[in-house]
């Protein structure tokens, strides 16, 4: 683009800015030319304005001029229709692995990967093609679609793509942890305990028996019946404590564990958080 050549009364040299208003383009910063050539840029609609200024102290600028467009706006989604290269297949006990097929756009292409299936896990919009979902649960289905869109500033989307599904992979063993079912350790039973702030600072601590297990690593899962926000969710941790507000409430806890296979023992019994005086 080029602007009309501008001229200073006092015969001060004259710079221009060239500004980007709409679309993924780029300014020019202030330059001696009066012809800018933004690059980079995909196929679509964008548009500019431009203004001026001389090179005295004072810097005197002009005001913007009227706003010009170029190139035409990108209404069509990438091509062709979405589908699989690869369907998704399990690689591990808790990975699925899948990989779309490629679509093309002057734009350039995005891809999202949805899982249909509670549990699973959406990729968000990227640029591979590939994606796998992790943390899934041993030996459970999971049903995946996928779609792609161009980078144009419309986004045009494609429609979805198939459903396709897989099962993630059987754990080596499917022996849990013991004890089974969980227990509290004799001394760690739920414990309410002041901390000493004031009405609402109390908190119920509690500690399970070590588990044990051929695969090594357990978690435990400290859960509160009466209010499960207070549940610990699955920790490496044997112990837990958690803030509870008011004393006197007697909530009710329980625990169990899991090895990494995701084998599950049973709950332990459900004790209530009492003073250590009242246990």
């Amino acid at each position: 683009m080029t602007a009309k050549t501008a001229f200073d009364a006092w015969g001060w040299p004259v710079q221009y800015y060239f500004q980007c208003v709409y679309g993924a383009c780029h300014d020019s910063r202030w330059q001696d030319s009066p012809t800018y050539r933004d690059v980079g840029l995909a196929a679509g609609k964008y548009t500019y304005r431009v203004k001026a200024r001389d090179t005295s102290p004072n810097l005197n600028e002009t005001d913007w001029s009227t706003i010009v467009s170029a190139g035409e706006q990108d209404i069509t989604p990438p091509a062709p229709a979405p589908d699989w290269a690869m369907e998704p297949n399990a690689i591990s006990i808790t990975e699925i692995s899948m990989l779309a097929a490629i679509l093309f756009d002057d734009s350039g292409v995005e891809y999202y990967f949805e899982s249909v299936t509670p549990g699973g896990n959406d990729s968000g919009w990227q640029n591979e093609p590939n994606y796998i979902d992790i943390g899934l649960d041993p030996n459970t289905e999971y049903c995946y679609r996928v779609k792609a869109r161009d980078k144009s500033p419309n986004q045009n989307e494609t429609v979805w793509s198939p459903i396709a599904c897989a099962t993630t992979l059987i754990p080596a063993e499917t022996i849990p942890p013991t004890p089974n079912p969980m227990l509290f350790d004799p001394n760690g039973v739920p414990t309410e305990i002041f901390g000493g702030g004031g009405p609402f600072d109390y908190y119920a601590t509690m500690t399970a028996v070590v588990a044990t297990d051929a695969s090594g690593g357990v978690e435990y899962l400290f859960q509160c019946i009466d209010e499960p926000a207070l549940s610990s969710g699955w920790q490496a941790a044997n112990t837990y404590t958690v803030a509870i507000g008011r004393g006197g409430q007697g909530l009710r806890f329980r625990v169990k564990a899991r090895d990494q296979y995701g084998n599950e023992t049973g709950w332990s019994p459900a004790l209530p958080a009492l003073p250590a005086n009242r246990q």
